[in-house]
Order: C-alpha cells, then sequence, then structure tokens
C-alpha cells in the first residue's frame, strides 16, 4: 500500500479531522494536567531544556548535545554552530507523556514511529525525545547536521552527496564513555544495499541535485543515501592524510568545474579509479571506527543550571512547541492557558501572536505581538513578527500582494529597522524588508543590499536567493538573474522554490532569444508564435484577460511539475477506473478520453506517485480502489509484445479538472507573461497631478 497526501477538502474529511482534533485536544491536555512530577528546566552553556523526566535524565540529554556539537567542532573547527539560532530540547519521560507532541502524518494522525525530530525555525529550533527511546539521537544528529550545513554553505550551495552523506556519516555517533565518541559505524541496510544493488554510476551520482533527489523512487533514493555514506566513509577514514575542514572540503567541491575534475581536486583520483576504489571498499573489512575525543561529561555539567518550571511558563514552552510543528489548535489552547495563569508573560503573548497569524487573523495577532513587545522591548523577533502580521494584511485572495499601503509599508519598515538593532544577525529580517521594496517597486538597489547582508549570514539560504533573483529581473539585470535562479532550480528541495525560479529561468532564457531574433523580426515570431510582450500593464488589461493568463500559468505550472517520461516512454491523460490484483500482478483499467485500456505495475512501491491538487485529501493505491472522479496524467513503458496490457505503469500525477497536457511544442513557445499592477501607481499619480494644479 502507498499513501500520499494532497491538499482537497471534502465534507467526510473535514469529519475525520474535527474527531480527530478533539481526540488530541483531550490527549494533550492529559499529557499537561495529569503529570505527577513538576516540569524542570535544565541549561547547559548551549542548549535550553526542559521536560517532565527526572533531572538526571535531563542533564544527561544536555551532556549528549553538548558532546556532539563539541565533536562537530573539534572535526570542522571553522564551521558555524548555531547561525544565531537558539536551541530548545523538550525531554519526555516516556512514550505517552511524548505522543501528543510527536509530529502528524499526512493523514492527520499522530506518527507514533518517530522516537525523536530535529524541527528548524527562524528563530528558535526545536529537539524532542522520550528517554526511554535511546535511539532517538540517529535522527536528531541526522537533522541537526543538516540545519549545520545549511547555516554555512546553504542547500543552494552544497551538492546532495555530501550532505546527505554527511547527515548519514553523524546520525550513528555513538557514546563511549563520558568523554570518548565512536564515528564510522554502518547505518543499518546500507552496506548490504551497496553490495546487492552495485554502486550508482559517479557521474550520475555526482551530477544529481536535490531536485532529481527527491524524483527518485524510495529504492533508489536509499541506494544514493547509502553510497553518499560510504562516499564520506572513504574520504573521512580512508587516507587520514585528507583535510577534514569543512570550509576546505567546500572550497575543493566548489571550484572544480567538472564531475572529473572535482574527484580529481577532492580525491586526487580520476573517476573510474575511484569507481574501483569505492566497490574494493566495501568488499572488504571497513578501516576500524574513528574515535574522538570531546568535553568530558562532568565538564559538562558543572556549567549547568537547573530549576522547577511553573505551570505558566510550561505550558507556553509547550504551545510553542506545538505552534512549531504546525498543531496550531492544541497550540493556541496550551497558550492561552499560560496567559491565564500569567497575563503579562511575554513569550506567552508572542507564541499566541504568532498562531493566530498563522490562522490569518490579523487584527488578534497584532494585539498580542504588541503586548509581547511591551514585556520585551528587546525581542528582536517580536518586533519582526509583528512587521510580518501586518504584511500578511494586504495579501489577497490568491495568497499574492499588489502593494503595500504607505502607513503599512511605514509601520512595517519601522518594526523591521528595530529588529534589526537589536538583532543584525537575524537574516529574515532584511527579506522582509526587501520584500516590500520589491513589491512597492521603490528601493530596489537597497533591496538587493539587504538581501546580500540577509546572505552573509545564511549563505546559500533559498528563499533569500529566489528573492534576490526577482529583484534582478526586475531591475532588468536578465544575466545575473538567470544565473542565480538556475541554480536555485537545480538545488531546491521545496516545489514552491522550484517553480518561481523555473519562471525566473524562462523568462531571461525568452528575452534573451526574443532580443537575439529582434524585436520586430518575423523570426521571433516564428520562434514564440504570436506571443503577448514580456510584461504588461494591468491597466491594459481586463478582468477576463488577466484571468486567461492566470489560467494558462497554473497550467504551465503544473505540465513542468509532473513527471517526464524518460526515453521510450509515454504519457495520457485520464482516471483510473478500478485496481484489481492478481497472481502477482497490479492491473489498472483506465480512461482517457474515448479510449479504454489497460496498464499493469508488479508492486505498488514501484509506482511513483505525485499528488499536484490544491487542498487536503488522501490518495492510496491499494487493490479494489478507482479513481474514476479524480484526473491523472500516467506515465508508463509501451509493451513490447502482444499482451492485454498497453504497457507497465511508471509514475501517476493527480492534477486538477482544469488540466491539459502541452505538446513540446507549446512547452518551448510559452513565454512567462509578467503582469505590473501599475493602476495605484497611476491613481496615486493623478493625485499628485491635481495637488500640483491647486
Amino acid at each position: 500500500m502507498v499513501n500520499c497526501e494532497a491538499a482537497v477538502i471534502n465534507d467526510r474529511f473535514s469529519v475525520k479531522v474535527k474527531v480527530a482534533v478533539v481526540w488530541l485536544f483531550l490527549a494533550v491536555l492529559s499529557a499537561s494536567t495529569d503529570a505527577a512530577e513538576p516540569w524542570m528546566e535544565v541549561r547547559s552553556k548551549n542548549f535550553l531544556l526542559i521536560g517532565d523526566a527526572a533531572e538526571k535524565d535531563i542533564r544527561q540529554a544536555a551532556a549528549r548535545l553538548e558532546q556532539f556539537r563539541e565533536t562537530f567542532r573539534t572535526l570542522f573547527p571553522q564551521i558555524k554552530l548555531d547561525g544565531g539560532v537558539r536551541t530548545n530540547v523538550v525531554v519526555f519521560k516516556n512514550a505517552a507523556s511524548y505522543a501528543p507532541f510527536k509530529p502528524k502524518r499526512p493523514d492527520g494522525g499522530v506518527d507514533q514511529a518517530v522516537a525523536g525530530y530535529f524541527q528548524a525555525g527562524e528563530d528558535v529550533n526545536y529537539i524532542t525525545l522520550s528517554v526511554d527511546k535511546p535511539g532517538a539521537y540517529g535522527t536528531i544528529f541526522h537533522e541537526y547536521v543538516h540545519f549545520l550545513l545549511d547555516v554555512n554553505i546553504g542547500r543552494s550551495d552544497i551538492p546532495p552527496w555530501f550532505g546527505e552523506g554527511l547527515a548519514e556519516y553523524f546520525e550513528t555517533l555513538q557514546f563511549v564513555d563520558d568523554q570518548r565518541i565512536v564515528l564510522g559505524t554502518p547505518p543499518d541496510g546500507h552496506l548490504s544495499l551497496l553490495k546487492q544493488n552495485g554502486l550508482i554510476p559517479l557521474a550520475e551520482f555526482f551530477a544529481t541535485d536535490n531536485s532529481a533527489l527527491h524524483a527518485r523512487g524510495d529504492e533508489s533514493r536509499s541506494l544514493f543515501y547509502a553510497q553518499a555514506w560510504l562516499l564520506t566513509h572513504y574520504l573521512l577514514h580512508a587516507d587520514k592524510s585528507r583535510s577534514t575542514d569543512l570550509n576546505v572540503l567546500f572550497t575543493q567541491l566548489t571550484k572544480a568545474e567538472s564531475t572529473d575534475g572535482l574527484i580529481q581536486e577532492l580525491f586526487q583520483i580520476k573517476t573510474a579509479a575511484l569507481s574501483t576504489a569505492l566497490s574494493s571498499y566495501i568488499a572488504r573489512p571497513l578501516p576500524p571506527n574513528r574515535i574522538v575525543s570531546a568535553t568530558r561529561k562532568t565538564e559538562v555539567e558543572t556549567d549547568m543550571t537547573a530549576a522547577t518550571l511553573s505551570e505558566s511558563r510550561t505550558a507556553a514552552y509547550l504551545g510553542d512547541l506545538l505552534y512549531r510543528t504546525n498543531n496550531l489548535a492544541a497550540a493556541e489552547m496550551f497558550l492561552r492557558k499560560a496567559l491565564k495563569l500569567d497575563s503579562e508573560l511575554a513569550a506567552a503573548n508572542m507564541s499566541l501572536g504568532l498562531v493566530l497569524a498563522q490562522k490569518k487573523n490579523f487584527v488578534e495577532a497584532k494585539k498580542y505581538l504588541e503586548k509581547a513587545i511591551d514585556g520585551d522591548k528587546t525581542n528582536h523577533f517580536a518586533y519582526f513578527k509583528y512587521a510580518f502580521a501586518i504584511s500578511q494584511e494586504s495579501v489577497d485572495a490568491s495568497g499574492r500582494v499588489v502593494e503595500y499601503p504607505l502607513e503599512a509599508a511605514t509601520k512595517i519598515r519601522g518594526s523591521l529597522n528595530r529588529s534589526i538593532s537589536l538583532n543584525p544577525g537575524f537574516a529574515e529580517s532584511y527579506r522582509l524588508l526587501a520584500f516590500v521594496n520589491f513589491v512597492n517597486n521603490t528601493g530596489l538597489d537597497e533591496a538587493v543590499l539587504l538581501l546580500n547582508k540577509g546572505l552573509a549570514i545564511r549563505p546559500g539560504d533559498q528563499h533569500l536567493y529566489l528573492l534576490l533573483a526577482q529583484v534582478l529581473l526586475r531591475q532588468e539585470k536578465y544575466e545575473d538573474a538567470g544565473l542565480l535562479a538556475k541554480r536555485i532550480a537545480a538545488a531546491a528541495s521545496d516545489q514552491e522554490i522550484w517553480t518561481e525560479a523555473q519562471e525566473v529561468v524562462r523568462t531571461v532564457d525568452q528575452y534573451n532569444a526574443a532580443k537575439a531574433a529582434g524585436a520586430n523580426d518575423t523570426t521571433a515570431i516564428k520562434v514564440f508564435g504570436p506571443l503577448p510582450p514580456l510584461i504588461l500593464k494591468r491597466s491594459t488589461l481586463s478582468d477576463a484577460e488577466v484571468e486567461r493568463y492566470e489560467e494558462e500559468r497554473r497550467v504551465m505550472n503544473l505540465n513542468i511539475l509532473i513527471d517526464k517520461p524518460r526515453f521510450g516512454e509515454k504519457q495520457v491523460v485520464g482516471y483510473i477506473d478500478k485496481i484489481s490484483c492478481s497472481d502477482g500482478t497490479i492491473n489498472y483499467a483506465v480512461r482517457s478520453g474515448d479510449e479504454r485500456f489497460r496498464l499493469f505495475s508488479g508492486g505498488f512501491a514501484s509506482v511513483g506517485l505525485r499528488v499536484l491538487t490544491d487542498g487536503e485529501t488522501s490518495f492510496t493505491l491499494d487493490c479494489g480502489n478507482n479513481f474514476a472522479k479524480q484526473l491523472a496524467v500516467l506515465t508508463f513503458q509501451p509493451a513490447t509484445s502482444r499482451s492485454n496490457s498497453r504497457g507497465r505503469l511508471v509514475s501517476i500525477n493527480f492534477v486538477p479538472e482544469f488540466f491539459r497536457l502541452k505538446t513540446p511544442q507549446e512547452m518551448t513557445n510559452w513565454r512567462t507573461v509578467i503582469i505590473e499592477d501599475d493602476r495605484a501607481l497611476n491613481s496615486r499619480s493623478r493625485k499628485m497631478s491635481n495637488q500640483k494644479d491647486r
């Protein structure tokens, strides 16, 4: 059975959600009110820990995290270890206490398999774990490494094999005693997977970017992770003379202009020889594990302080944790409870303001954020979120901002400047300030400076880079915008970022092609067809024309996002009327237009599944199910011999009913249309003109 979640809300699903939420409320409240022991707060040198576990268990968790941090610093002495973001840790005494605070699965249920997690945030990270699940640290260390790499390098600039390899490598870190740590133990299944399947060809392996990695099937992705771990292990164990300084490694990774050059620079070996070396590396016993001496546990513990938490502060912390994991309803209940006990508690006021802003109740959100600022005028994040709440009031029904009114823009800028003065190392303040300039089409040079300041703090941050590419495009710096957008798209793991970056790339490519063909040359018509201008003014278009351009953009974006057929594969758009299983084969009855035919697969796990619809619902591939009312793009490999089936199903992409599959020629000829809303600008110009006449 394969589950995939999408976003279509129907009445039946809404009822399920309401029942689940009521159950969750009861469970969460029980976890808070029935606790036999008071919650403790332990502060170590670099972490704040709270928990209902015994104080000794909380101290032990603090010591392990400090030792991990010190190990990373020992191996990579030049690395930044926090990026200006603090980390809170919540330690639960057992699985029952932890259950209400675990992240939810896409279907809304609690993911009971989670033993611990690391949740990165704008201003604070959260680590959660249960003391009766010692295996939780593996997941935490894995995600902590990703956070450190993002802070120091950024996802746009680090190849997936290195990021995933280093995260997999540190996932199996083991504590020998109160000072020594062991590195290099293979994750479960990695070696057997590599021996059974062989290595991914190195040219393909090194060329895999984040987009390509996430497009792989589960088995292929697991093989990539295993090979990434193997290569990292080889790098850090096989040649002890090689430097393990992260900055040195990264310089080697980025300066090579080709795969062969990268291998030659990093490994001092040619591609074919490296492939042979790696195959030999897994065929024989691996080198001994590496033992690293970090700060002694006893020394770490001398820096710790412990205290009992009040009920109001406990509720505030737990409410904030639930907000960070997007459990808004439960978060609001905890935070209102905290404020009922202590109405002046700045942390609870701020977190409740964040919850209400997320729920788009901006009027109430601002009240609580203002109270948080009054209670703590040194909290830069409260000022930032206050500015964010004001900015969201100008968002229209489609999720876009046409213009920020002068009064709102002034308040946003004032609050952001205050946030920056309190904490110049918080990158998001620079991004929002630049976004206001971008939306109002003023101070674009300043916007570039602001974004570069943000990138100096968060190198490679994809959101900062994307906005910078869009600003450069607005400035008509097409070459710079295009190069940056291509880099973002190659590294993007977020679908929305990838789509927006691709739009910038297409706009630049089409501009260059039109420029090369000549604006008035008939060749341009042959290349593009009767296309509209690159940028249109909203005042010249009717509402129907704007809607037509918008629908065309949505259709084109979906065509970009769907799985692309590989050599020899075909695609059809239609409906799966029935799924039937027999003798180890799964058959799919397909209806496409007036045609009816069958496709087959050997198992559900071999079929790629992607959902590109709005809303929230569950799509489950299982015997007996059907999707007779859900349009889908089906990619299949045609049968090579006469049979009752048209071919083997490769992937399913569920799409909205308005979807149309574009031909390659249509994809080539499509041109991005940018509609600038000049109506407010024209209105302001007329007002200024009238005032001048008077």
